[in-house]
């Protein structure tokens, strides 16, 4: 594997060091827009809605964008940020909001804190693999049906837990691939050989690098692991995600010229204008139903939100059986034989059923996806859209 396939480019890059990060104002300037409240919020984001979109119908639908860039999204935004202490309908001051994830895309929701502080992620009787349910359809879960995973946001829906599960496998087979000396590590390296077992007890004479030798076998095969599998994410994003919505000209000048109003300076943080607002935009890509398999095709929330999720016949999180996981090829170009199907066009309405979302979708909250990112916006204090787009 190349080292340039998945290094980012130095203008995109960010500097590593920090563990978690702060949220933070691209435009300071900027007077906040005085909060409308949610009676406003309702009128435009409540089902029946100025923006309900109704349920996804085929000329809502953008021809050239495949349906699982919508989730992977999701899964970026979930990399970046987690606000746990900023409060819907309260003032907040965004600078003493901690984002409890890093400022740096490295699926830090996938990895935890590593094997040995988030050991609950991990295969504990394969090392340096992550833990997957026992038929490998579903993520791994405790008896209650919790999924055991870094963040979990990520079992909100269906679909974005299958492509958590999809890295968790994609990581596995790579830490397989390296073992068995199939492919080099980032930098061309192979990775050493497993040194013998140790004896069970220290014996007086044996060096203490011998004994230390398995450990840091097994530290460099993890490390070598999470590496490749991040640098082919990063590689993703920039070549694949960032150009299908983002105008290429704008990527192309990000990468040869650097941010040219994103100024982070020495400590990096993640702007309130893009995680409260700008990459929400993802919202409007959501269609009422998707096709998962062969045999099953639900609809992305049920229309009762108080509904049983079993037996399955919706994309809400929870536990998956093995006739409900999901065939990527009906997401992403990976099949001459299957067309995927695609996202909802960029527009100013959501499908009807992000509107009313489930209790285990959002727990602790009955308002729509809409109606709650208005009211979150005014309680971070967001600047108007229209000065924003001014001062550019």
């Amino acid at each position: 594997m190349s080292v340039s396939h998945g290094m980012p480019s130095g203008a995109l890059a960010i500097a590593g060091g920090a563990t978690s990060g702060s949220f933070g104002r691209m435009f300071p300037q900027l007077t906040p827009r005085r909060s409308t409240g949610l009676e406003t919020a309702l009128r435009f984001g409540a089902p029946g809605g100025l923006m309900d979109g109704g349920d996804t119908t085929d000329d809502q639908l953008d021809p050239e964008l495949p349906a699982g860039f919508t989730f992977f999204g999701q899964l970026m935004d979930h990399d970046l940020t987690l606000d746990v202490l900023s409060q819907l309908g309260e003032q907040n001051d965004p600078r003493r909001n901690i984002d409890f994830r890093t400022p740096r895309l490295e699926l830090d929701n996938v990895y935890g804190a590593g094997p040995v502080v988030s050991p609950q992620l991990y295969d504990g009787s394969r090392e340096g693999r992550l833990a997957l349910g026992a038929d490998g359809a579903d993520l791994a879960r405790t008896g209650q049906g919790l999924a055991l995973i870094g963040d979990p946001r990520n079992d909100e829906n269906m679909l974005l837990a299958q492509l958590h599960l999809a890295m968790i496998k994609f990581h596995n087979r790579v830490t397989d691939l390296l073992v068995a000396g199939q492919i080099t590590d980032a930098f061309g390296a192979a990775l050493p050989p497993l040194p013998p077992d140790e004896p069970p007890t220290q014996q007086p004479g044996v060096p203490l690098d011998q004994l230390l030798d398995v450990s840091n076998y097994f530290d460099t095969l993890f490390a070598s692991a999470r590496r490749l599998v991040r640098w082919h994410y990063q590689w993703i994003i920039v070549h694949e995600f960032l150009p299908r919505f983002g105008e290429p000209e704008v990527v192309r000048d990000v990468e040869e010229n650097g941010c040219r109003f994103f100024r982070p300076g020495g400590t990096p943080f993640i702007p309130l204008e893009f995680a409260a607002a700008a990459f929400r935009f993802g919202h409007a890509t959501i269609r009422s139903t998707y096709r998962v398999n062969e045999d099953f095709t639900g609809k992305i929330f049920p229309d009762d939100p108080d509904s049983p999720s079993l037996p399955r016949t919706d994309l809400r999180g929870g536990p998956v059986a093995p006739e409900n996981a999901v065939d990527w090829r009906f997401f992403f170009q990976a099949s001459k034989e299957i067309r995927p199907q695609t996202t909802r066009r960029l527009q100013a309405s959501l499908n009807t059923q992000l509107l009313d979302l489930p209790v285990s979708a959002v727990p602790g909250a009955r308002e729509g996806a809409l109606a709650r990112g208005v009211v979150r916006g005014g309680a971070v204090g967001l600047g108007c859209p229209s000065a924003a787009v001014l001062s550019l």
